[in-house]
């Protein structure tokens, strides 16, 4: 089944290649020959790569299976029952994930991020799984005893049969579905390439693991941000390599991907489940961030956690009903405490994950209207926060006097010992329209700050409308489920609109509306027989569009994961790898280099430091005027060389920009700094001692 899609996806890659000759089909500003790969494809000189990389699916198989028992323990501490295996699935492996974060992040505080202490924290869990083996196995055999007899035989554990039969739906969506985690998985075998990811996802775990402990970089602002699911990649890299870490980005996505067909399941039908995973392919691809799938983000972490955390919240309330009316039922709350640990798990993901923190808490006031238990409930949620999240934000408030930095900067101030005290406003203020909200005083900043995201294309994009209108007409249709859905959705819409201009944050929200839209497709199938021509060309016109603007971002990773196109030769058509290799193997040992935001963060292997011009607190322009002053402060910071990409404006402001290209050529002519190397855009400078 494997070889025939691979071949099956890259027969199809290559007849697009071949069609559609265009630089826009490119990574990297590079494209393969579609020739070659063929000749390179038939020598099968790619078994021997591909295949040894198979072993670290073994590592996150085991890694994995080890999470499932400790979300299963978790689980019967909070003594949650579910309808289907798949369910508790969902729940318990996010669970273990968790576990593992937590467990990474208490190690990086105490400064003992090495391979042996990890180790020792993975037995310990691995024990506990064992342990937790023998409960589950003791349980079953009471439960069998006491319905059967003592002297019933306990049934098989596992079952070769499957828990239904294939039907034709399966043989519908299924192909597609397996065909795009087949290629996802493969791209996981390829190196990082993604910006975010080199710049700090994958970047700071491994300066962590340097450091062995989870240190404070002055002027990097990623550092001071939660990092739960950075910490997952972090035990990927700390135990196998990259390649580890980007399979834990890609069991995420799968976890997600499973979540919502489990939602669209469960409360409608398989169909339902199956078209809004294809849907939410569908719009994966369409937004220039296809990548968040394979490489190692945590857009889709933010998703599956809050998704998660809302699903959990709907079972609760429906739980709830069903005891009010039948009082006999048991009064467990284990659904609750369930969903604010996913919550939790979203907010020290990241700080938009708060949002559903706060929704929770409005939403377990208004459902539970004060009863006799609210103050009992309401201290255990809080509690649970606190050990699942709030220590991200203490580390957070203790770096920079701001739990939430940097929300809220301009009102919180900063601390002396953060460094941050010297952010420069007009910089601040220039950076935070384009990315975050600062905490805008009036609907006028919300209209300025907001004012590229307004007029750019993504919003007027038609798979902004396709959604919006199918979701309108479905809540006019009066479903329960879908009204509470689509009020979330357009709720945290609304939030994340002001909060940055990034789509890839809205997964949790496009996650909802893909059911919604699957529900409202099927059903307009099933009442409406003229709709179904629209529908199938809508379906095709947009699978071909998404394909299209996508397969730039995934043939050349891909054939590099599978093993035809070779590592170092990808590698190299990337600027910013070359520059790092020739970084690494040209400068001293004792260099320590000073760069601006730029994507080469994780390749490098010399001390660096990392700026972000909007952020001034260890390069304040306000203060630094002329060449001299510049010159003085690199010193000051023990800089003895510079990386500057001419190219790269993405933060900054057009001042420094145009300062900066100003001191570095005055510099150069004056010999207080030497050029040592350029690649494309990319410039290597050595400071005078």
């Amino acid at each position: 089944m494997f070889i025939p899609m691979v071949f099956s996806v890259w027969i199809l890659s290559l007849t697009i290649c071949y069609c559609f000759d265009a630089p826009w089909l490119s990574f990297f500003n590079w494209r393969p020959d579609a020739k070659q790969l063929v000749a390179d494809t038939l020598k099968f000189h790619w078994v021997p790569v591909f295949l040894p990389r198979l072993s670290n699916l073994f590592y996150v198989l085991i890694f994995n299976f080890i999470a499932t028992l400790t979300g299963n323990r978790i689980l019967r501490w909070l003594r949650v029952d579910f309808d289907s295996r798949i369910n508790k699935i969902i729940f318990s492996i996010p669970l273990g994930w968790g576990v593992y974060s937590l467990g990474i992040f208490y190690l990086g505080i105490s400064r003992l991020l090495y391979k042996e202490a990890v180790y020792l924290f993975l037995t310990l869990l691995g024990v506990l799984s064992i342990l937790e083996i023998k409960k589950v196995g003791a349980t079953r055999l009471r439960r069998m005893v006491a319905q059967n007899g003592a002297g019933a035989r306990p049934a098989p554990t596992f079952s070769p049969s499957l828990p239904y039969k294939i039907d034709k739906t399966d043989l519908v969506f299924l192909p597609v579905i397996i065909i795009f985690l087949i290629v996802q998985l493969v791209t996981s075998f390829s190196p990082v390439v993604s910006a975010d990811p080199l710049i700090y996802h994958m970047a700071l775990p491994k300066l962590y693991i340097k450091h062995h402990a989870l240190v404070h970089f002055p002027g990097f602002l990623f550092s001071t941000l939660p990092a739960h699911t950075e910490m997952l990649y972090l035990l990927g890299l700390i135990t196998s390599g990259e390649t580890l870490s980007k399979l834990f980005s890609f069991s995420i996505s799968s976890m997600f991907l499973i979540t919502i067909f489990s939602i669209g399941a469960k409360y409608f039908s398989k169909k339902v489940g199956y078209l809004a995973v294809v849907v939410m392919i569908t719009v994966q691809f369409a937004f220039p961030f296809s990548s968040c799938f394979s490489e190692p983000w945590i857009d889709v972490a933010l998703g599956l956690f809050s998704l998660l955390g809302v699903y959990a919240f709907f079972v609760w309330i429906e739980e709830r009903r069903v005891r009010q009316a039948h009082p006999e039922h048991s009064r467990r709350e284990g659904y609750l405490y369930l969903s604010i640990i996913c919550c939790a798990l979203a907010s020290a993901t990241k700080i938009q994950g708060l949002f559903f923190v706060s929704l929770f808490f409005v939403g377990l006031l208004v459902t539970v209207k004060m009863d006799r238990h609210f103050l009992k409930k309401l201290v255990w949620c809080i509690l649970l926060v606190g050990i699942v999240a709030l220590p991200w934000y203490i580390r957070s408030w203790w770096l920079t006097n701001d739990p939430v930095f940097p929300f809220f900067y301009d009102y919180v101030g900063a601390s002396a010992s953060g460094g941050w005290n010297n952010c420069s406003n007009e910089c601040f203020r220039a950076f935070l329209s384009q990315a975050q909200w600062r905490g805008a005083k009036c609907f006028n900043d919300f209209i300025k700050i907001n004012k590229e995201l307004l007029s750019s294309t993504y919003s007027l994009s038609p798979i902004v409308g396709i959604f919006l209108m199918p979701a309108l007409t479905t809540l006019w249709q009066g479903n329960r489920f879908i009204r509470r859905f689509f009020c979330v959705a357009i709720a945290y819409y609304i939030f994340f609109i002001f909060t940055s201009p990034q789509w890839r944050f809205f997964y949790v929200g496009f996650a909802m509306l893909s059911i919604i839209v699957a529900y409202f497709i099927t059903t307009a199938w099933t009442k409406y027989s003229l709709t179904r021509l629209p529908i199938i060309l809508c379906m095709v016109v947009l699978s071909i569009a998404s394909f299209s603007i996508s397969i730039k971002w995934v043939v050349s990773p891909f054939f590099t994961g599978l093993g035809v196109l070779d590592q170092r030769q990808f590698l190299n058509e990337c600027s910013e790898n070359r520059i790092a290799v020739w970084i690494n193997d040209n400068l001293p040992q004792d260099a320590k280099v000073l760069s601006w935001r730029l994507d080469v963060s994780y390749y490098l292997n010399r001390d660096y430091m990392e700026v972000n011009p909007a952020f001034q607190s260890v390069l304040n322009f306000d203060k630094i005027n002329n060449t001299l002053t510049f010159l003085k402060s690199i010193k000051e910071l023990g800089i003895t060389h510079l990386l500057y990409d001419y190219a790269h404006d993405e933060v900054f402001t057009h001042k420094i920009k145009e300062f900066l290209d100003k001191c570095l050529l005055e510099l150069l002519e004056s010999g207080k700094i030497t050029l040592l190397k350029q690649v494309d855009s990319y410039a290597v400078y050595s400071v005078e001692r």
